[in-house]
């Protein structure tokens, strides 16, 4: 840090060699008064710090004092809550048995109502299962009769089968018997036939007689055949209509012996649940005997409950004295917390305060050191520096003639070219509007030659005015370059004035020491009646110097950030002049 601040010290010497000589005796007696000031503070500085390290002695000894106090507080605080937790228990539990019973109250009674509701559900039911009974017994009745009906029907369709199946197969037997004398027949006409031929001489009258009675046996056959034909199929007709029904009467007693099975499952089932409504009846009975007994002992549990309600309010009232103790016991505490937050507050802003006078010392020490080596250095520059003072104070001069003559040259160089300027633009003018009457006249007749001639002519006029234009901007920036050194001369002029406004004590600051307010810290008396007011009012006060010299310090940062601004836009301009002369 000291070798930071030693070596700004060092560059600003360097600056003020460059800008002003006349200004280095000025800075260096203006070194030895910051020296001899900042001693002065330092000593200053450490008689505070004496007078603070008594002053924070003080208020530990009273904040030892009041922690006591506080615990003490805490502790009676911690006795009475205690008191009122166990007072809130009791009640609590007081609280608890009575919404027990309640509860045990409205339970028994929902109790009650749910059974007289199932004991009403319980005797409709029985009286549809009842109904339900006699409706099955009704029907099981009409089902039975209906199955001994059927039973008949189907015996005596048994009988019928059992006759139609022997006269079908004597049907059968009969019919085989008369194609078989068929056949018999038809071989020996056959062999009739045959043999005619042979005995047709022989036996002629005989045979014509047997052929005669053999057709009319045929004929009576063939009629036979017919109607035993007719009388299978009618039969047979018959055979399926029977076994049809009695396919049919099957399925029927299959149905009705499962409606008979499902019924008698069905009844069964009644019976058991006439039974079980009869156990819930008896069941039901007893829960009633024994809610009656419970009534009977809520009648003595409300006779306890008016006796606990009583002392409920008892401890209700006992309760609100408690809590309006408490409440003066809260205040009471809340002052004191806020008094040790005060004070807590207080030693803070001390210790800072000491903290930030111990680093100023400190800061102060360093300086000092700085300082004498700048004053070791300064001296032993002095001499060159007086030296090259009177060489400066010649090339100033100097320079002062030749930047007065250059700006009387430019100035009067920047007049003609603005003459030249505005005698080109009056000219290029004219020569615009000679173009527009030559471009009027020759509208139709254009000849290729003037057009060439007259371009040639504008991109001259064109050239020129961009070489003036370049004149011009080198002109602006070469005055901006003046300007801008100028500028930076005056805030460098500054900067050194704020430097000593700043470090330089007021005549109120030297008469603080032997009266006012701040005499307790300017003065060498030690602060026998110093009160916590009279301390708070100093910090105050010290707190503002610290403002002033924090503005101060920002203000000069802000310039400083200006001025390398400056700079840096300068140099980048010079560069761009250097690289478009190029």
């Amino acid at each position: 840090m000291n070798r930071t601040k030693v070596e700004e010290k060092k560059c600003e010497l360097g600056k003020i060699d460059v800008t002003s000589p006349t200004e280095v005796v000025d800075y260096a007696a203006g070194l030895h008064r910051e020296i001899t000031e900042e001693t002065n503070k330092i000593a200053f500085l450490c008689k505070t710090v004496e007078q603070k390290d008594d002053l924070i002695k003080l208020l530990l000894k009273e904040k030892s004092i009041l922690e006591g106090e506080k615990s003490l507080l805490q502790k009676e605080q911690q006795s009475a809550i205690k008191d009122k937790e166990s007072i809130v228990m009791r009640f609590a539990i007081v609280e608890k048995n009575l919404l027990d019973v309640k509860t045990q109250l409205e339970q028994a009674d929902k109790r009650e109502k749910r059974i007289q509701k199932e004991l009403d559900t319980l005797n409709e039911k029985i009286k549809i299962a009842k109904d339900e009974k006699g409706r099955i017994a009704s029907a099981l009745d009409s089902k039975s009769q209906e199955h001994r009906n059927c039973l008949k029907d189907i015996e005596k369709l048994r009988t019928e089968i059992s006759s139609l199946e022997t006269r079908c197969k004597w049907s059968t037997v009969k019919l085989r018997q008369e194609i078989e004398a068929k056949h018999v027949l038809e071989k020996e006409l056959h062999d009739l036939k045959n043999t005619e031929i042979c005995t047709k001489s022989d036996n002629g009258e005989s045979t014509l007689e047997k052929i005669s009675e053999l057709k009319a046996n045929q004929i009576t056959l063939k009629h036979v055949n017919v109607e035993q034909a007719d009388k299978i199929s009618a039969l047979e007709q018959q055979l399926e209509n029977t076994f049809k029904e009695r396919t049919t009467l099957q399925s029927l007693l299959e149905i009705t012996n499962d409606k008979r099975t499902k019924l008698s499952v069905d009844f069964e089932k009644l019976q058991q649940e006439n039974l079980d409504l009869q156990h819930q009846l008896d069941t039901n009975v007893l829960k009633i005997a024994e809610l009656q007994a419970k009534l009977n002992d809520l009648g003595t549990v409300r006779a306890q409950l008016s006796i606990v309600n009583e002392i409920n309010n008892n401890l209700t009232e006992h309760m609100k004295n408690i809590e309006r103790q408490l409440a003066d016991q809260t205040a009471d505490v809340s002052k004191f917390n806020q008094r040790e937050s005060e004070l807590l507050a207080l030693n803070e802003e001390l210790s800072s305060l000491n903290a930030t006078l111990q680093n100023e010392i400190s800061l102060q020490k360093s300086k000092s050191i700085a300082m004498s080596i700048e004053n070791n250095s300064s001296k032993e520059n002095q001499s060159h520096y007086e030296v090259n003072i009177v060489k400066l104070q010649e090339q100033l001069e100097y320079e002062k003639k030749c930047r007065y003559e250059e700006r009387l040259v430019m100035a009067k160089h920047l007049a003609e070219k603005t003459k030249d300027c505005e005698v080109l633009q009056q000219k290029l003018d004219q020569i615009s509007g000679d173009l527009d009457a030559v471009k009027k006249k020759n509208l139709f007749i254009v000849k290729e030659p003037s057009k060439t001639k007259l371009i040639e002519r504008i991109i001259r006029l064109q050239h020129a005015s961009n070489r003036q234009a370049e004149k011009i901007d080198f002109l602006e920036n070469h005055s901006s370059t003046l300007v801008a050194e100028l500028q930076k001369k005056t805030k460098i002029v500054q900067h050194y004035m704020m430097k000593e406004q700043a470090t330089s004590t007021s005549s109120g600051d030297k008469n603080k020491m032997y009266n006012g307010i701040m005499h307790a810290i300017y003065g060498n008396a030690k602060p026998s009646d110093m009160s916590l007011e009279l301390v708070l009012e100093v910090n105050k006060k010290l707190q503002s110097v610290l403002e002033d010299t924090l503005l101060k310090n920002i203000t000069l940062k802000d310039n400083l950030d200006t001025l390398g601004l400056e700079v840096d836009r300068l140099t980048r301009q010079v560069a761009n002049y250097k690289s478009y002369k190029r």
